[in-house]
């Protein structure tokens, strides 16, 4: 889900932005996060 979310969310604002999940439920996470993404731009 939040895959498919993010990742066209990002490209809707610009097509050179670039996501990664990082952990989210039900994947295992570290004591400091729940669930975290990254994003990048591409040059």
């Amino acid at each position: 889900m939040g895959i498919t979310e993010y990742s066209g969310f990002a490209q809707t604002i610009d097509s050179r932005i670039k996501t990664r999940c990082l952990a989210c439920p039900p994947d295992e996470h570290p004591d400091d996060f729940y669930c975290a993404w990254e994003f990048w731009v591409e040059d």
